[in-house]
C-alpha cells in the first residue's frame, strides 16, 4: 500500500507470524494462533485459544484482558468485566484494561462506571491522545457534545479525533460541518485503513440526509480505492453496504446486484478458505434480507436454513445472532410477530437496528409502552454506524 496498513499488510504480517509459531513459548503462540482465528472468523478457533491460555496462565494480565476481548466481541459482557476486572487486578496500573473496562461498561449501559473507567486510563497515560478520544466517545453517547469536541481537540493529529468531532456534528444536525471534518480526516490519514475509514463516515453522513445519490457514489470511491491497493475485504463491505441503503431507500433491484458483485468478487479472490466463507455468509444473510423484503419468504427460508447449516460449524457468536436478526425480519414480515421477538431478544441489541425492529414489532403486539421506550432510547442513540443512519430516517 501507498499509505501502509490495510488488510493485505496485516494478513501478511500475520502468516508469518503463524509460520514461525513454533519458536516462541507456548503462550505467545497460543496469542498468534487466537488472532489469526479472529482473521479467519473462526469462532470455535477464538474460543479455543483463549480457553487454553486461560487454563496455563491465569494470573498473567494479558492473558485476562484477552479473553475479556474475546467475550466482548461475543456480547458476553459480564464475563468480559469479570476478565478485564481480574487483569487490573494483578495490575493496578494496566492502562488498557481500564479503557476496555470502560467501553464494556458502555456497551451494557452503565456509563457513571464507564466514566469512572475512562478518567483512570487518562490518569494513566496523561500524554497519549487514546484516553480522551475514549472518553469523548462516551461524551458523545451521553449527549455532551461540546465537552466531547473539547476532549478530541486534545490532539488532532490523531485522526480518529477529527472523525470523533465529525461524529458529535451528525448528532447536531449538522451533517455539513461533520463532512468538513470527515474530509480533514481523509487528508491527515497516515494509512489506508484511516482513508477508507474517513470515507466510510463520509457516505453514511449522507445517509442521515437520505442522499441516497451522494451515499452510493462515495461508496463507489471507496470500492474504486480499495481496488486500487486489492484490498478485497474493503472493496466486498462497500457492495454489501450500498445493497443495504438500496434496499432501504426503495431501490432493491439495484441492491440485489450490489450483492451479487459481492458474490463474484468473494469467490474469485484468493482470499482464506475460512474468510471467503465468513464473507459469503454475509453475502447471503444481506441477500435472504433482500428476498424478505421483496415478499419472496420461500426464497429467503431456503437460504436462511442453508446459512444456519454454515454457521452451526462456523460456532462463531456474533453470525448465530445475524441469523436470528434475519429470522426474526422474516417472521415480522410473515406476521409472526411472537416469534419475531423471540428471535430479536437473541440478537445484538446494541444494534439500533435490531432494536428499532423490536420496537416495531411490540407495537404490532400493541405493547405500546415497551415500543415507546426504545423508541425514545433510539432518538438519544448519540452513536454513528449505517445502522443508526437509517434508523434515523424513521424516527423523524
Amino acid at each position: 500500500s501507498r499509505w501502509g496498513g490495510g488488510y493485505n499488510v496485516e494478513r501478511e504480517y500475520l502468516m508469518k507470524a503463524c509460520e514461525l509459531k513454533n519458536l516462541v513459548s507456548e503462550g505467545e503462540k497460543h496469542f498468534i494462533l487466537y488472532y489469526r482465528a479472529v482473521s479467519d472468523g473462526d469462532g470455535a478457533g477464538q474460543s479455543l485459544h483463549v480457553e487454553k491460555l486461560l487454563e496455563l496462565y491465569p494470573g498473567d494480565k494479558r492473558v485476562q484482558y484477552l479473553a475479556g476481548l474475546y467475550f466482548s466481541s461475543v456480547g458476553i459482557y459480564q464475563t468480559a468485566l469479570e476478565h478485564f476486572q481480574k487483569a487490573i487486578d494483578i495490575d493496578a496500573e494496566f492502562a488498557a484494561a481500564y479503557n476496555m473496562l470502560g467501553y464494556t461498561y458502555y456497551d451494557i449501559g452503565d456509563y457513571n462506571s464507564a466514566e469512572r473507567a475512562f478518567k483512570k486510563y487518562i490518569e494513566l497515560i496523561p500524554l497519549s491522545p487514546n484516553p480522551y478520544d475514549s472518553y469523548a466517545e462516551l461524551l458523545l453517547k451521553l449527549g455532551r457534545y461540546d465537552e466531547s469536541i473539547e476532549k478530541y481537540e486534545k490532539d488532532l493529529s490523531f485522526t480518529n479525533a477529527l472523525a470523533g468531532i465529525g461524529h458529535n456534528y451528525i448528532f447536531k444536525g449538522d451533517y455539513n460541518k461533520a463532512r468538513e471534518y470527515y474530509k480533514k480526516q481523509l487528508e491527515k490519514a497516515p494509512t489506508i485503513n484511516d482513508k477508507l475509514d474517513a470515507l466510510n463516515w463520509e457516505a453514511i453522513s449522507y445517509v442521515y440526509e437520505k442522499n441516497v445519490l451522494e451515499a452510493v457514489s462515495t461508496y463507489r470511491i471507496i470500492r474504486a480505492l480499495g481496488e486500487s491497493e486489492n484490498l478485497i475485504p474493503d472493496v466486498i463491505e462497500a457492495y454489501n453496504n450500498t445493497g443495504f441503503i438500496l434496499i432501504e431507500f426503495g431501490e432493491p433491484d439495484e441492491s440485489y446486484k450490489q450483492f451479487q458483485n459481492a458474490y463474484a468478487l468473494i469467490k474469485s479472490s484468493d482470499l482464506p478458505d475460512q474468510l471467503k466463507e465468513g464473507y459469503l455468509l454475509e453475502t447471503d444473510l444481506n441477500t435472504a434480507y433482500y428476498f424478505i423484503r421483496t415478499d419472496e419468504l420461500g426464497e429467503a427460508d431456503d437460504l436462511l436454513d442453508a446459512c444456519a447449516e454454515k454457521i452451526i460449524l462456523r460456532r462463531n457468536p456474533t453470525e448465530n445472532k445475524k441469523l436470528n436478526m434475519m429470522r426474526a425480519l422474516y417472521s415480522y414480515y410473515d406476521e409472526d410477530y411472537e416469534r419475531a421477538v423471540q428471535l430479536l431478544l437473541e440478537t445484538d441489541l446494541n444494534d439500533p437496528f435490531n432494536l428499532f425492529y423490536l420496537a416495531k414489532t411490540y407495537q404490532k403486539l400493541e405493547q405500546k409502552e415497551k415500543s415507546d421506550k426504545i423508541i425514545e432510547k433510539l432518538k438519544d442513540w448519540n452513536a454513528n454506524s449505517l445502522n443508526y443512519a437509517i434508523v434515523s430516517n424513521y424516527l423523524k
